[in-house]
């Protein structure tokens, strides 16, 4: 991503990041190891006007002691070139934090 992606505050180690290397270590990275099992399942894609694209979805986590969870979520990606070059996550922050303390 060329861009800054802006994951859910509030979701575990949210907040703006300054490239995509940075949010998957420094957010997803701190946060996967908290779970057994943590992944995005995109449910619906939305073409909003050719340069944004808007995704529904949950994330699906099953925490150490063996809760799952499913937190929604919606992304805006923003296209550019045919690449993916900005991503702002809203996110259901209380029930990922929830699972992460299970």
């Amino acid at each position: 991503m060329s861009d800054s992606p802006n994951l859910a505050l509030g979701f575990p180690y949210g907040g703006v990041y300054k490239t995509w290397a940075g949010a998957g270590g420094d957010s997803f990275g701190r946060l996967a190891p908290r779970f057994t099992s943590f992944g995005a399942v995109a449910e619906e894609f939305y073409d909003a006007d050719g340069d944004h694209v808007f995704v529904r979805g949950h994330c699906h986590a099953v925490s150490k002691s063996g809760a799952e969870s499913d937190a929604r979520f919606i992304h805006l990606w923003t296209v550019s070139g045919g690449k993916l070059t900005h991503l702002v996550q809203a996110a259901d922050s209380h029930v990922v934090q929830l699972a992460a303390n299970n």
